[in-house]
């Protein structure tokens, strides 16, 4: 009877033990946030993603997270957060630790990829006029109105990134009416941003009379004045 109840106690052990490394191994992993876009050099740390997992341990204790010379990922629980540094594309590998894999499962892994640019211009200048609204990175359309005397204008841009491409920026010729201009920005990872000012050049002036503000004028021989009109 006794040897009875003592291989019940040790089949009884042995399944504690089975199970309760089933429920503290990690047989699963998923993670949220595959791909993450930043605008620009961040000081704080940023909310990305987060993984879940089965089984019930820290996290702390399995999971790792690689960081590059782009950006620093830290696991705060099962958030991750990560600090940008520069710009540039960064491969961030989420892995679990061999001896927290639950029998049978050799390797668990999953790549977390970020693209970090500063998309559009820093600065956008019509030269010698403002443009309206006052610029702004995020504002897309301007609008411009110049005189009709006015058949060219100069335009300068400024992109974020000193390796972006800028088009339609320089010396522009306008029509008479509007005039729609557009700055291409293009990003060293492909991301495009078009900024459009239209401008509006005045259609010429056809008087139909001339009116001299000057009442009386006296003139000694080859003297001249210059006179004040409006048409």
């Amino acid at each position: 009877m006794k040897r009875i109840i003592y291989l019940l106690l040790f089949t009884l052990t042995i399944f504690f033990i089975s199970s309760t490394k089933v429920s503290a191994c990690v047989k699963g992993l998923n993670v949220n946030g595959s791909t993450y876009r930043v605008q620009g050099h961040q000081s704080m740390w940023l909310p990305n993603g987060s993984f879940s997992y089965e089984g019930s341990l820290p996290p702390s204790s399995c999971f790792h997270i690689s960081s590059s010379d782009i950006v620093t990922v830290r696991v705060s629980g099962s958030n991750f957060q990560f600090q940008p540094h520069k710009f540039g594309n960064a491969d961030i590998t989420v892995s679990v630790d061999s001896s927290c894999l639950c029998e049978g499962i050799s390797s668990l892994s999953k790549t977390v990829h970020f693209k970090l640019s500063e998309w559009g211009l820093r600065s956008l200048e019509v030269v010698g006029y403002q443009i309206s609204p006052a610029f702004y990175n995020g504002t897309m359309d301007y609008t411009l109105k110049v005189p009709n005397n006015i058949d060219e204008i100069t335009i300068k841009a400024v992109a974020n990134y000193s390796t972006s491409t800028i088009t339609g920026a320089g010396k522009r010729k306008l029509n008479v009416g509007t005039n729609k201009i557009v700055i291409n920005v293009v990003t060293v990872e492909g991301d495009s941003r078009n900024y459009t000012i239209t401008v509006t050049r005045e259609k010429p002036v056809n008087p139909t009379s001339i009116k001299i503000k000057e009442k009386d004028i006296s003139l000694q021989v080859g003297e001249s004045k210059e006179l004040s009109y409006t048409l």
